[in-house]
């Protein structure tokens, strides 16, 4: 392999080494050799692993001190849920045809490659550092949140009604795909109920149960424009740095209603104290940032509706995402905190009256 060929993706990140390195950062060096690379994992993924990789060069400066390359996850469940579910190819397909016109902090993208037979993929990515994750079980603050949806707000504009999302395979939804997630959530439901009853809010059984069975009635209700939303929006998905926030794990792309990012993360990512005596002022602000990237053709008074048929897709992520994956104990304490959160937002703003 040349110093300029780029490599191909690598499953296993004890494989990455300084000629594989050299190849993939051939652009940002100058021709520069990586001769030395240290390890570490870090972040708490549970559908992929990240490791930091810190190089030597062979003259110093000439490339990146450090880079994070993204892999399948080695936990075979959750490798499994990967492929099969679209989500490394949503990821990768994202950073090669879709980051360059998103309009939000991104970190800078070396090399997206995908085995278009297993889907084994690897990312490789600038290190954010000192930027630290955010903390899904301690949540963000009402600043930090207001940050967060100004970055939503330039994803949704970059590509609101925008037709090139049709022409991306990897983002469009199959014929049944409602009836299809109902009868799956039904399905788990009572798995999930064994597992986390204990988090959920007075009412919020009653709720759930409802809820999987009329899932198709919720869904047929989503009028909204359709633009290039994340998927899940929340502070475990985002970096934290002197510059701001810098959004992350790009696996779960759709092309759907901005609301559905708005209405997650407030309901994911603030305690419920403060999402209550912030939401409106919060959401207000994010429409304002809409409006001021050039979305004129949705009204506060229909986001706000868009809003709280949208505190639902939180309820789909948590009983989805829990019963789907692995997890440690950290993942059940996570997924505890999203079912508690989510399932109070969702009776907190009506949610049920569109389950009608």
């Amino acid at each position: 392999m040349s110093a300029v060929e780029a490599p191909g993706p690598v499953t296993d990140p004890a494989e990455v080494d300084p000629a594989w390195l050299t190849a993939a950062l051939h652009a940002a060096s100058g021709g520069a050799e990586v001769v030395g690379v240290e390890r570490e994992r870090i972040g708490t993924g549970l559908v992929g692993q990240c490791v930091r990789f810190t190089l030597t060069w062979d003259r110093p400066g000439a490339g990146p001190a450090a880079v994070v390359g993204k892999f399948p996850s080695p936990d075979p469940k959750s490798r499994e849920r990967g492929r099969t579910g679209g989500e490394y190819l949503r990821e990768v397909r994202f950073y090669q045809r879709l980051a360059g016109r998103a309009g939000l902090r991104l970190p800078r993208c070396h090399l997206a490659v995908l085995d278009e037979a297993t889907c084994d993929f690897t990312l490789l990515l600038d290190d954010l550092a000192p930027a630290v994750q955010g903390d899904q079980m301690a949540g963000c603050s009402p600043e930090q949140s207001a940050d967060a949806l100004a970055q939503a707000a330039l994803l949704h504009a970059a590509y609101w009604s925008d037709p090139v999302l049709d022409e991306e395979p990897c983002l469009q939804r199959v014929p049944g795909y409602a009836e299809g997630l109902g009868q799956f959530l039904t399905a788990v439901w009572p798995g999930f109920l064994a597992e986390y009853a204990d988090a959920l809010p007075p009412g919020g059984v009653r709720l759930g149960e409802r809820f999987v069975r009329a899932l198709p009635v919720w869904a047929a209700q989503d009028s909204a424009p359709r633009c290039l939303v994340h998927g899940d929006f929340r502070v475990d998905n985002m970096m934290f740095g002197p510059d701001g926030v810098t959004v992350v794990d790009w696996q779960t792309i759709q092309r759907g209603a901005a609301a559905a990012d708005v209405s997650y993360f407030l309901g994911a990512s603030l305690t419920v104290d403060d999402r209550r005596a912030h939401e409106d002022a919060l959401l207000r602000g994010y429409h304002a940032r809409l409006r001021a990237a050039g979305v004129t053709d949705r009204g506060i008074d229909e986001l706000r509706a868009d809003y709280r048929r949208c505190a639902l897709f939180g309820v789909v992520m948590t009983v989805a995402a829990s019963m789907l994956v692995s997890t440690d104990e950290r993942g059940r304490r996570m997924f505890a905190t999203m079912a508690e959160r989510h399932f109070t937002h969702a009776l907190d703003v009506g949610a049920e009256a569109f389950l009608e």
